[in-house]
Protein backbone atom coordinates (compact mmCIF):
# COMPACT_ATOMS: atom_id res chain seq x y z
CA UNK A 1 0.00 0.00 0.00
CA UNK A 2 2.85 2.36 0.83
CA UNK A 3 4.44 1.97 -2.62
CA UNK A 4 1.09 2.62 -4.33
CA UNK A 5 0.53 5.73 -2.22
CA UNK A 6 4.02 7.08 -2.96
CA UNK A 7 3.61 6.40 -6.68
CA UNK A 8 0.29 8.26 -6.67
CA UNK A 9 1.73 11.23 -4.77
CA UNK A 10 4.59 11.45 -7.25
CA UNK A 11 2.31 11.21 -10.32
CA UNK A 12 -0.12 13.80 -8.95
CA UNK A 13 2.64 16.16 -7.82
CA UNK A 14 4.34 15.94 -11.23
CA UNK A 15 1.17 17.25 -12.88
CA UNK A 16 1.95 20.62 -11.31
CA UNK A 17 -1.72 21.49 -10.77
CA UNK A 18 -2.21 20.57 -7.10
CA UNK A 19 -1.11 22.69 -4.17
CA UNK A 20 -1.72 19.79 -1.76
CA UNK A 21 -1.59 15.98 -2.12
CA UNK A 22 -2.20 13.66 0.85
CA UNK A 23 -4.15 10.72 2.17
CA UNK A 24 -7.84 11.51 2.62
CA UNK A 25 -8.38 11.25 6.36
CA UNK A 26 -11.41 13.48 6.62
CA UNK A 27 -9.74 16.88 6.26
CA UNK A 28 -12.88 18.33 4.64
CA UNK A 29 -14.89 17.49 7.76
CA UNK A 30 -12.81 19.92 9.81
CA UNK A 31 -14.29 23.35 10.56
CA UNK A 32 -11.37 24.95 8.73
CA UNK A 33 -9.63 22.30 6.63
CA UNK A 34 -5.86 22.64 6.86
CA UNK A 35 -5.23 22.00 3.17
CA UNK A 36 -4.31 24.16 0.19
CA UNK A 37 -6.41 24.27 -2.98
CA UNK A 38 -6.58 22.72 -5.43
CA UNK A 39 -5.99 19.46 -3.58
CA UNK A 40 -5.89 15.75 -4.37
CA UNK A 41 -6.82 13.46 -1.49
CA UNK A 42 -6.09 9.73 -1.77
CA UNK A 43 -8.03 6.82 -0.27
CA UNK A 44 -6.75 3.25 -0.83
CA UNK A 45 -8.61 -0.02 -0.17
CA UNK A 46 -7.28 -3.54 -0.65
CA UNK A 47 -10.36 -5.75 -0.85
CA UNK A 48 -8.57 -8.93 -1.96
CA UNK A 49 -5.20 -10.62 -1.60
CA UNK A 50 -3.93 -13.82 -3.23
CA UNK A 51 -0.98 -15.68 -1.71
CA UNK A 52 1.52 -17.34 -4.06
CA UNK A 53 3.86 -20.04 -2.69
CA UNK A 54 4.10 -18.30 0.70
CA UNK A 55 6.80 -16.02 -0.74
CA UNK A 56 4.75 -13.23 -2.26
CA UNK A 57 1.21 -11.95 -2.41
CA UNK A 58 -0.79 -10.15 -5.06
CA UNK A 59 -2.88 -7.32 -3.71
CA UNK A 60 -5.85 -6.03 -5.66
CA UNK A 61 -6.38 -2.40 -4.74
CA UNK A 62 -9.05 0.09 -5.57
CA UNK A 63 -8.32 3.70 -4.86
CA UNK A 64 -10.02 7.04 -5.05
CA UNK A 65 -8.52 10.41 -5.87
CA UNK A 66 -10.73 13.17 -4.48
CA UNK A 67 -10.06 16.35 -6.41
CA UNK A 68 -10.97 19.42 -4.37
CA UNK A 69 -11.13 22.94 -5.82
CA UNK A 70 -12.60 26.17 -4.56
CA UNK A 71 -15.76 27.09 -6.39
CA UNK A 72 -14.76 30.13 -8.42
CA UNK A 73 -18.01 31.35 -9.91
CA UNK A 74 -21.27 30.47 -11.54
CA UNK A 75 -21.72 27.80 -14.20
CA UNK A 76 -25.36 28.35 -15.09
CA UNK A 77 -26.76 29.26 -18.51
CA UNK A 78 -27.18 32.93 -17.52
CA UNK A 79 -23.46 33.32 -16.76
CA UNK A 80 -21.17 34.83 -19.35
CA UNK A 81 -19.11 32.36 -21.34
CA UNK A 82 -15.86 33.72 -19.89
CA UNK A 83 -16.98 33.32 -16.27
CA UNK A 84 -18.43 29.87 -16.96
CA UNK A 85 -15.19 28.70 -18.64
CA UNK A 86 -13.18 29.89 -15.64
CA UNK A 87 -15.60 28.24 -13.21
CA UNK A 88 -15.38 24.92 -15.06
CA UNK A 89 -11.57 24.90 -15.15
CA UNK A 90 -11.49 22.40 -12.26
CA UNK A 91 -12.74 19.79 -14.74
CA UNK A 92 -9.41 20.12 -16.57
CA UNK A 93 -7.67 18.73 -13.47
CA UNK A 94 -10.10 15.80 -13.46
CA UNK A 95 -9.13 14.97 -17.05
CA UNK A 96 -5.43 15.43 -16.28
CA UNK A 97 -5.56 12.97 -13.36
CA UNK A 98 -7.52 10.43 -15.39
CA UNK A 99 -5.11 10.72 -18.30
CA UNK A 100 -1.92 10.49 -16.26
CA UNK A 101 -3.03 7.43 -14.25
CA UNK A 102 -5.05 5.39 -16.79
CA UNK A 103 -2.87 2.57 -18.12
CA UNK A 104 0.26 3.45 -16.15
CA UNK A 105 2.32 1.05 -14.04
CA UNK A 106 4.38 1.39 -10.88
CA UNK A 107 6.94 -1.11 -9.55
CA UNK A 108 5.42 -4.62 -9.89
CA UNK A 109 1.89 -3.54 -10.75
CA UNK A 110 -0.58 -4.23 -13.50
CA UNK A 111 -1.76 -1.20 -15.42
CA UNK A 112 -3.97 1.19 -13.50
CA UNK A 113 -7.55 1.08 -14.71
CA UNK A 114 -9.91 4.09 -14.52
CA UNK A 115 -13.36 3.04 -13.25
CA UNK A 116 -15.38 6.26 -13.14
CA UNK A 117 -16.01 9.50 -11.32
CA UNK A 118 -18.62 10.92 -8.98
CA UNK A 119 -19.23 14.55 -8.13
CA UNK A 120 -19.72 14.95 -4.40
CA UNK A 121 -21.24 17.77 -2.36
CA UNK A 122 -19.02 17.61 0.71
CA UNK A 123 -18.61 21.24 1.63
CA UNK A 124 -20.21 24.50 0.51
CA UNK A 125 -17.87 26.55 -1.66
CA UNK A 126 -15.83 23.57 -2.84
CA UNK A 127 -16.10 21.46 -5.99
CA UNK A 128 -15.22 17.84 -5.24
CA UNK A 129 -14.99 14.98 -7.70
CA UNK A 130 -13.95 11.46 -6.73
CA UNK A 131 -12.14 9.47 -9.44
CA UNK A 132 -12.04 5.69 -8.94
CA UNK A 133 -9.27 3.38 -10.14
CA UNK A 134 -8.16 -0.25 -9.75
CA UNK A 135 -4.74 -1.89 -9.85
CA UNK A 136 -3.05 -5.07 -8.65
CA UNK A 137 0.56 -5.50 -7.66
CA UNK A 138 2.97 -8.04 -6.19
CA UNK A 139 4.42 -7.75 -2.71
CA UNK A 140 7.34 -9.90 -1.53
CA UNK A 141 6.78 -11.45 1.91
CA UNK A 142 9.79 -11.07 4.18
CA UNK A 143 11.16 -14.44 5.27
CA UNK A 144 11.61 -14.90 8.99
Amino acid sequence: MKNLYLALVEALSNLGIFAYVDFNYGQLKETEPSIAYPAALIKINIPSVVEHQKSFIEESANFEILIVSKQIGDTNNLTTEEIRANSLAYLDSVEAVRNVLQGTHFADSSSISYKGATEQDLRKGLKTIALRFEVSYVVQIASS
